[in-house]
């Protein structure tokens, strides 16, 4: 510690350094920790961390993320879990992820939601919207000039256009 006061034990955060006496900072994760940095406890209350049971470290609890310092940071909303404040790896119940790493309530156009793996999926090239088999439900006559196509379930062009 850096306020050169005698203790008989060291604050949070610290372990003794029985050589020279001195209190040193625990790994920046750890609530306490022995000497060679293994992690005993782990603050879940204010640090939002627990610890793993095989790397003697704490880890970010879901939905929470760790950013090197104390306290994880709040994965963005509908995350389960996260890596960043820009990048979901997992979507919470009823969202799924997009493209841009996020994760929301429905997917965009030219994509579908898949349940299974809880992402936005590529709809076929001439679908603007498709079920998860890939059958066009509704086209783009404005954009695509296609219209579907009541027997292939496909966006064809319309009369006139390739």
């Amino acid at each position: 510690m850096s306020n050169y006061q005698c203790t008989t034990s060291c604050p949070l955060r610290y372990y003794s350094n029985l050589a020279t006496y001195v209190c040193q900072s625990c790994p920046y994760d750890c609530y306490t920790c022995n000497s060679d940095g293994t992690c005993q406890l782990c603050n879940a209350t204010t640090d939002y961390r627990v610890l793993d049971p095989v790397l003697l470290r704490c880890k970010p609890l879901s939905g929470y993320y760790d950013n090197a310092v104390t306290v994880c940071l709040k994965c963005p909303s509908l995350c389960l879990t996260c890596s960043s404040a820009t990048k979901c790896l997992s979507c919470a119940g009823g969202s799924f992820l997009r493209t841009d790493n996020l994760c929301y309530a429905s997917c965009p156009a030219r994509y579908y939601a898949n349940p299974k793996l809880t992402i936005c999926q590529n709809c076929p090239y001439d679908c603007l919207t498709c079920n998860y088999d890939g059958t066009c439900l509704t086209c783009d006559a404005v954009g695509d000039f296609r219209q579907l196509d009541s027997v292939t379930k496909r966006c064809i062009p319309i009369t006139g256009f390739c």
